[in-house]
């Protein structure tokens, strides 16, 4: 199931965050630079369950989007998912193998 989270979700984040800290320091960093990361950053997930097994951020004011899922179909939905709320992505700032799946999606598709 994919999501739009808010400051509920926090705690799933950092378990989501904190199983792959080095990939997502940019997402970690935002709870420490932003007071309410959740009202400045668009967070989106995708669930199994009450798992969250995929994890995206829209940064607004730098147009990036940061996707983390060990699975390329749940990459996908959530570009899809944050592309349809009006992410305008200028910049895919992460690691390789998931912004190889993202820019071969933009590239494909819109």
């Amino acid at each position: 199931m994919l999501q739009k989270l808010n400051s509920t979700h926090r705690q799933n984040v950092f378990e989501f965050c904190y199983q792959r800290e080095r990939e997502n320091l940019f997402i970690l960093g935002s709870f420490e630079t932003y007071p309410d990361t959740f009202q400045v950053n668009r967070f989106y997930g995708c669930f199994a369950g009450d798992k969250l097994i995929g994890l995206g951020v829209y940064f607004e004011s730098f147009g990036n989007f940061v996707i983390n899922a060990q699975s390329k179909g749940v990459i996908e939905r959530i570009l899809d998912f944050g592309l349809q709320d009006g992410a305008k992505i200028e910049t895919v700032a992460c690691f390789a193998k998931y912004a190889e799946v993202m820019l071969k999606r933009l590239k494909e598709q819109y």
